[in-house]
């Protein structure tokens, strides 16, 4: 198993439909080249990249909230 951090892992297991799965796998291919942890990686990577853009949402919607006032 990759270590990913010092804190405990987990496994998961999930369903998606085959054409997200291959366009998962595509994603993990470009960036790691399929490299031993490479899914993880790129997993956490999404989950990371997704948490900045809700945060760039909510801050794109203080800043027009503040020029409002």
């Amino acid at each position: 198993m990759t270590k990913i951090s010092d804190e405990e892992a987990v496994h998961l297991q999930f369903r998606v439909p085959q054409s997200r799965a291959d366009e998962f796998m595509k994603l993990v291919f470009e960036n790691s080249r399929m490299q031993h942890g490479g899914k993880t990686k790129m997993f956490l990577l999404l989950i990371d990249e997704f948490q900045k853009s809700q945060q760039i949402k909510q801050l794109r919607g203080e800043i027009a909230r503040i020029e409002g006032e």
